[in-house]
């Protein structure tokens, strides 16, 4: 896990962990040791910070503006001392609490439709123009609203994860369960005669939603890799 964490790969190194921990509960009834468990919880938050947190890449210059974008590029209204770090513009999402983050008219298309609570809500726009920024805007509205709340970016979906749609489907529900610490994970009830489909769909029905009172908010980053 240290290995796969050291080399950016934090989603195999959580991975790595659920099915450790799968494995003890399968064979042995136990669960991992608290250091193992403690490991864990600090790959994920770092992965969380990273996914949260601006890229640490070289200051670029402005580019344009495209529709769905909510992010700001350019400099033209920061202070002329500003660093290049604290822009930090290469990428990311751009922290919640930044002052360099320009709300547009998609940010209130976007916040109406999560206030309706819209069963899908796309967001598109050109790489790099700040949909992950929006997105954890949104989710922050969403948590405020009293709804529970799952991210999932499909960058950190490792090449395994991506080699059939039953394993895709499969890894995204047992990040879902992790994400909402829920008692059952995917691999005690799939059950490989129905399907992947008919099991995704049966495993959020029947483990995820069924088990929360409150709505669940679920933001999918970089879903066009799939």
């Amino acid at each position: 896990m240290q290995t796969l964490a050291q080399e950016g790969n934090y989603g195999a190194a959580l991975e790595l962990y659920r099915d450790l921990r799968l494995r003890l509960n399968r064979e042995l009834r136990a669960e991992p040791d608290p250091a193992t468990s403690a490991l864990y919880r600090e790959i994920r938050q770092e992965a969380e910070r990273r996914a949260q947190a601006p890229s640490s890449r070289p200051f670029r210059a402005p580019s344009p503006v495209v529709p769905g974008s909510s992010r700001m590029d350019g400099t033209a209204d920061a202070p002329a001392s500003a660093s290049r770090a604290t822009l930090g513009s290469g990428g990311g999402a751009v922290p919640l609490d930044s002052r360099f983050y320009v709300l547009r008219s998609t940010d209130e298309e976007f916040q109406a439709a999560i206030a309706r609570r819209e069963s899908i809500v796309l967001v598109k726009g050109a790489r790099q123009m700040g949909k992950t920024s929006l997105l954890a805007r949104g989710l922050q509205q969403a948590r405020q609203a009293g709804a529970r709340v799952v991210h999932t970016d499909f960058q950190m979906l490792d090449p395994a994860g991506l080699e059939s749609a039953d394993r895709s489907c499969r890894r995204l529900s047992g990040w879902i369960a992790d994400q909402l610490d829920l008692d059952v994970p995917p691999e005690q009830v799939w059950r490989p005669h129905l399907g992947t489909s008919v099991n995704f769909a049966r495993y959020l029905r029947r483990e995820v939603l069924a088990q929360s009172p409150e709505p669940i908010v679920w933001g999918l980053d970089a879903a066009g890799r799939q």
